[in-house]
């Protein structure tokens, strides 16, 4: 993954469980060496929730399956969910973690607010 990162880079998102081919779930070490990666280089790291979160795989999230043993070791930058809620991607929830402030989330939530309706505070 190191060497797909260029200047351009801003942001790496992968999903927990990946659907294709059969269920193949990310290991610990794979999550938490992307989120070390993410951090070295001051990158976004967002998790892809749609297919395998909102308790699809027991958890609320698929990161919080994968890392049971390890609590509170990860946290990724944003979650999509759009599929899990029913709704399409930029209508639906993008949750944000350590960068609430520089959140990217809000910027598509404000340019798609007269879209979707939506009032952002």
């Amino acid at each position: 993954m190191a060497a797909a990162i260029s200047p351009a880079t801003v942001a790496i998102m992968v999903e927990g469980v990946q659907g294709e081919g059969g269920v193949t779930p990310a290991t610990p070490e794979y999550l938490l060496g992307l989120r070390r990666l993410c951090d070295e280089n001051k990158l976004l790291l967002f998790m892809d929730g749609v297919q395998c979160g909102h308790f699809r795989t027991g958890r609320f999230q698929s990161f919080q399956r994968i890392l049971e043993d390890r609590p509170n070791t990860f946290l990724p930058d944003g979650i999509s969910m759009a599929k899990s809620l029913g709704a399409v991607f930029l209508s639906a929830p993008f949750g944000c973690g350590r960068h609430t402030r520089t959140c990217l989330a809000r910027e598509l939530m404000e340019q798609h607010s007269a879209v979707h309706r939506w009032r952002v505070r």
